[in-house]
């Protein structure tokens, strides 16, 4: 059994190691929304009790997060990540992304599209370019998202966005 972390990074390692689709809604929900960097606002749920289950051998870890309503942040780009025209999710050709969070889910018996946020690149480069933020970059973006939502769903990279 792999060593867990402490709180802050318990939901991480369950979802990457096991992240059911859902006939759901298929555009961004704005109960959880917020302002790019805005800290007020925090949407990441508390999985650590499950952790504790699973670390005692109540709970198996493949089960982890059944049932579980994650709450992701969709960085969208037009390429690995895209909504159409009507911001919502293109069921006929969905971006790869959204292929990998709906078969992730399905793994791990837990859901993500009724609870999923999402904003276009070009906001995200508009407000790191504003003299407001002009001292924010890739780390503060990282962090503020990862700290935010339970999941980001982008690609991250040293050049990500700026």
């Amino acid at each position: 059994m792999p060593i867990l972390p402490s709180f802050s990074c318990c939901f991480k390692i369950l979802t990457t190691t096991a992240i059911t689709l859902a006939a759901a809604q298929e555009s961004p929900n704005p109960q959880f929304e917020t302002e790019i960097f805005d800290t007020s606002q925090v949407f990441r749920q508390d999985v650590c009790d499950r952790v504790s289950l699973v670390h005692n051998g109540t709970l198996d870890f493949k089960n982890a997060l059944q049932n579980v309503e994650i709450r992701p942040l969709l960085l969208v780009d037009d390429s690995f990540i895209s909504l159409d025209d009507g911001n919502t999710i293109n069921e006929e050709s969905p971006s790869i992304a959204i292929e990998i969070m709906d078969e992730a889910c399905r793994l791990a018996g837990c859901t993500w599209r009724n609870s999923f946020a999402a904003v276009k690149q070009k906001t995200f480069q508009s407000k790191l370019s504003s003299p407001e933020f002009s001292d924010f970059g890739f780390t503060e973006l990282f962090n503020w998202t990862t700290a935010t939502y339970d999941i980001t769903g982008t690609v991250w990279g040293a050049t990500t966005y700026l």
